[in-house]
């Protein structure tokens, strides 16, 4: 069995945030055979100082992400504490190019090696929930509204006659348009027991998770083919030109239809297979990862110790000839 270690999670926010980053650090750490604490700190909702020293000494090893960055660098390093980073994109980030010593956690294989990192490095794909049953939903239906996740794509379809739904997203200015619109919620199984089509045409995808999630139930997914669509989605999902309204259009209609999902439906089943037995892999993989920067950390503290210690005895030799 592998040991425990105590982890203290530094990150901007936890609980009462959405966000596919956030959840996917809640996900692991409800699976995690190691014991963490959080501690959240971000612009407004700063952290007193000596409560900071009291978790980072609590700590064997940190985790962090987006803007906490800095502070648990600069925090890590004045307290001798080993770091993991988790990655959720390749937008990059110059303060992890210069520190090879930081793990990383990467959330999807095709970004590894995309910033050039040397930094050692395990890929943990985000949680998925695994429903069961069937949608008969009515609803095309798009997971925030915003411009970036193809909210503009949903206000023209809407003004084609197509009944749509939109979800509000975690972040994000969300596109106002024709169509049903829900606020923010936490079950996504209710949304997608209401839709009959799920798209997903956004301009960035680091990982598709609300896609699988919909195939779960049966729900055909239309998606741009970004790179993290494609490594999650495979071959059990319909792809169109984000830029191509019409070619949404005539998708949307050639999809719902009962031979056209009859026809998808075993290309989902192997990929959900491959998602699931993916998921129990990771938490195993995320485990012993943890363990593998913390002995790495400590066998490079006694490599260093020892190194200091040799050149005063060589440095007091000296001194005394």
């Amino acid at each position: 069995m592998t040991q425990q270690a105590r982890i203290l999670i530094h990150i901007p926010h936890y609980e009462g945030h959405h966000d596919g980053a956030t959840r996917m650090v809640r996900d692991y750490v409800s699976r995690t055979i190691h014991d963490c604490v959080i501690l959240t700190s971000s612009g407004e909702d700063s952290v007193d100082g000596d409560y900071l020293d009291e978790k980072y000494d609590w700590a064997d090893i940190i985790i962090t992400h987006l803007g906490t960055v800095g502070e648990a660098i600069n925090t890590c390093k004045k307290k001798n504490k080993p770091l993991i980073w988790i990655s959720h994109n390749t937008h990059g980030c110059r303060a992890i190019e210069l520190r090879p010593e930081i793990g990383i956690i990467y959330n999807a294989d095709w970004t590894v090696g995309v910033n050039g990192y040397k930094n050692d490095h395990v890929v943990c794909h985000p949680m998925c929930v695994f429903p069961e049953g069937q949608s008969n939903g009515y609803f095309v239906t798009l997971i925030n509204c915003c411009e970036n996740k193809g909210g503009d794509i949903l206000a023209q379809l809407a003004e084609r006659d197509i009944a749509c739904l939109g979800v509000e997203g975690a972040y994000g200015k969300q596109v106002e348009g024709k169509f049903e619109f829900i606020d923010h919620t936490d079950d996504i199984v209710d949304v997608l027991k209401m839709t009959k089509v799920l798209i997903m045409p956004s301009k960035y995808e680091s990982w598709g998770r609300t896609g699988v999630e919909a195939m779960c139930l049966g729900v055909p997914v239309i998606a741009h083919e970004t790179p993290g669509i494609r490594e999650s989605l495979g071959d059990a999902a319909w792809y169109c030109d984000r830029n191509n309204i019409e070619e949404w259009v005539e998708m949307i209609r050639r999809v719902d239809g009962h031979h056209a999902q009859k026809h998808i439906q075993g290309a989902m089943a192997t990929q959900l297979a491959k998602i699931k037995e993916q998921a129990e892999q990771d938490v195993v993989k995320f485990d012993e990862f943890i363990i593998q920067q913390l002995d790495k950390w400590q066998i490079s503290n006694v490599s260093q110790s020892k190194g200091s210690s040799e050149l005063k005895e060589k440095a007091k030799t000296q001194t005394a000839v």
